[in-house]
């Protein structure tokens, strides 16, 4: 039983180390993605101190505490995922920033309500100080090799997209974004001031949030770009500063039309 609540402990933990590697390797992004939209809550519940608290709680999984405590903190956590996914569900969760793609839902509740259960079972276990040290620590070197790999694939892909050298295939700009959405406000307000910037047309889509990640690629506000064809040869540019070197991108880049 001890063997038992020991592995599943050390995969909550690794799941939580990636998720923290993963939202802060590309922490624009993450803030673009982060889904909750409202000033009110996102003092409480931004992106900065979700993956703190993230942070604290794995930090708390190495100290030489009771294996019972450690794993009822654990579990308090995943109560919190949880509680988001049904609070949330619908948007993007940002659980990965945007290296994975991943949505709050009922599905994303129920896998987190019951590593929870488990977990707060498992307490009951009392497994030992050591053990319990030795299984989280294993834990999170998992989840960050294994983060580590899937965010290192994804950026090799995401160069080949972002090459400035295809900037010269650019022929129009489409800027994606949502009215719920803090960093399109500051997009939006800027936008004559960008569009003056890139050397070919530029529209700006407001769209509801959903439609705006499907067609962006899981973060707002992103800009992508399009050949005469209509195909997307460049982007998305994610968030105000890559927007605005994009579209400075496309000026030294594109000859004069």
């Amino acid at each position: 039983m001890t063997g038992v609540v020991l592995m599943g402990w050390s995969l909550a933990v690794a799941v939580v180390a990636a998720s923290v590697l993963a939202k802060l390797v590309d922490w624009t992004a993450t803030r673009a993605a982060w889904p909750v939209r409202s000033r009110r809550w996102r003092w409480l519940l931004g992106p900065g101190q979700v993956v703190s608290g993230e942070v604290v709680v794995v930090a708390l999984t190495l100290l030489p505490l009771p294996g019972r405590s450690r794993l009822l903190v654990l579990a308090a956590l995943y109560v919190g995922y949880a509680v988001a996914g049904l609070v949330l569900r619908g948007r993007p969760c940002a659980c990965f920033g945007t290296t994975l793609a991943t949505r709050f839902g009922w599905r994303h509740a129920a896998l987190c309500a019951a590593v929870a259960a488990l977990l707060g079972a498992g307490a009951f276990a009392s497994p030992s100080t050591v053990d319990a040290s030795v299984a989280a620590a294993a834990g999170i070197v998992v989840g960050v090799v294994a983060m580590s790999g899937v965010y290192l694939r994804r950026r090799v892909a995401r160069q080949r997209i972002t090459d400035p050298a295809k900037l010269a295939l650019v022929d129009h700009v489409v800027v994606y974004g949502s009215t719920g959405c803090p960093g399109c406000r500051g997009v939006w307000a800027q936008r004559d001031q960008l569009a003056a910037l890139a050397s070919c047309d530029v529209a700006f889509e407001l769209v509801s949030e959903k439609e705006a990640m499907a067609r962006a690629g899981g973060a707002i506000p992103a800009a992508i770009g399009y050949d005469r064809h209509g195909d997307r040869v460049f982007g998305p540019a994610v968030g105000l500063a890559a927007i605005r070197a994009m579209f400075t991108g496309t000026t030294r880049e594109m000859a004069p039309r």
